[in-house]
């Protein structure tokens, strides 16, 4: 409990540094034009307190039944340019650490590296995405993965913008190897703007398939997902309001031994987020996520509540 709260207080402290950073900048920026370098660089420091009714480790099929507060501290930095009229490009690294109160074994640090380029062809957009994820569990070796993914984007008309992707992954565990997996996933997403960006929703559907080095965690996957944001005014600033629904549907191809038959899961998510700026630099975020896993085996079938508050800084 310590730790916790000792790493709370030092994400206090450097909330309020950055902060005064940023008030310092921008103050100077009002002075004079900004250098290039703040315009396409964006720093972001938060620090927040978790709630889990049931700790657990979805990748490795493990929920303690146990309930824990965690402190949560994250940084990132964020890379924007415009190669030319019609390329972007952005880059983004995000590092982040968690510290449970009783259950430090389930204490997670992440990095997490992501690139983008897309290109503007006139009727469509295209890009491509590739991300890095590399995770320590307990202060061990964890799980890594690559991940590609190409995409084109269109507009149908003023409300309504469509999206394809295609993406392959690579993941390694290094706690059990016949987890590490190739992945193929495809799908499509459509938004539909109710009011601009102030108010919008999201849906999209896909389809995974996941080829393990074990031969027991080989499963194919439809997904669907639903999303609603919402901004409104609140004295002066908008505050956003989201709300998402997921699903998964998970059908393995081959017996797991520990139950002598065919694994079959379904898994929901509810999450709602609502993300409220405080002044220009700061704000604060409450995220609740209810999670339904039904599973034939026992160690997968299990449900969860996880509520989330924030205190961030970004410029």
């Amino acid at each position: 409990m310590k730790n916790v709260f000792q790493n709370l207080i030092a994400g206090v402290v450097g909330v309020f540094l950055l902060n005064a950073c940023a008030s310092i900048d921008a103050t100077s920026s009002k002075q004079g034009s900004k250098s290039k370098v703040k315009r396409d660089l964006s720093f972001e420091l938060g620090v927040g307190a978790s709630y889990n009714s049931n700790v657990s480790v979805s990748a490795l099929d493990n929920n303690t039944g146990a309930n824990d507060t965690r402190a949560n501290i994250y940084g990132q930095v964020r890379y924007e340019k415009d190669l030319s009229a019609n390329t972007e490009f952005n880059a983004r690294y995000r590092y982040s650490q968690t510290n449970h109160s009783k259950l430090s074994r389930f204490d997670r640090q992440t990095h997490f590296l992501s690139t983008g380029l897309e290109h503007d062809f006139g009727d469509i957009e295209a890009g491509v995405n590739y991300r890095y994820y590399d995770g320590a569990l307990d202060n061990d070796g964890f799980i890594s993965s690559h991940r590609i993914s190409p995409f084109i984007k269109k507009r149908i008309n003023k409300k309504i913008l469509a999206r394809a992707f295609y993406a392959y992954s690579d993941k390694s565990f290094d706690t059990s190897i016949s987890r590490d997996a190739k992945e193929n996933e495809g799908g499509v997403s459509f938004y539909y703007f109710i009011n601009g960006s102030r108010q919008y929703i999201q849906t999209q559907y896909s389809y995974k398939d996941v080829n393990s080095f074990g031969p027991e965690f080989d499963y194919g996957a439809h997904k669907a997902r639903v999303r609603y944001t919402k901004r409104v005014p609140f004295y002066g600033r908008r505050v956003r309001l989201r709300g998402a629904y997921r699903f998964e549907q998970r059908n393995y191809d081959n017996v797991t031994p520990s139950i002598a038959a065919l694994r079959d899961d379904t898994r929901h998510r509810l999450i709602g987020d609502v993300y409220v700026p405080i002044t220009d630099n700061v704000f604060g975020k409450l995220e609740y996520q209810h999670a339904i896993n039904k599973s034939n085996l026992p160690s997968a079938d299990y449900n969860r509540d996880l509520l989330t508050v924030t205190l961030a800084v970004k410029y």
